[in-house]
């Protein structure tokens, strides 16, 4: 689905925002969506940037959820 907008000539960075923050801010979500103090902080590792390779999005190697920490790697 990201590939879309990348073919749509979005950058990368406005990608992750609508993928990010924009949907946080449409749910009202105001305390997730991106990391700043007093914000929830459920993240993804990755390999790779995302900044320069939205595919790397795919290679999850960990999910940091409500302060439990999961394992991705296979």
């Amino acid at each position: 689905m990201l590939e879309f907008f990348a073919s749509l000539d979005f950058k990368p960075a406005e990608i992750l925002d609508m993928a990010t923050i924009h949907p946080a801010q449409a749910l009202g979500l105001s305390d997730s969506g991106s990391l700043a103090p007093s914000k929830r902080a459920d993240l993804i590792v990755i390999d790779g940037n995302p900044l320069t390779d939205l595919d790397a999005l795919r290679r999850i190697r960990y999910v940091l959820a409500a302060g439990r920490l999961t394992n991705c790697e296979r």
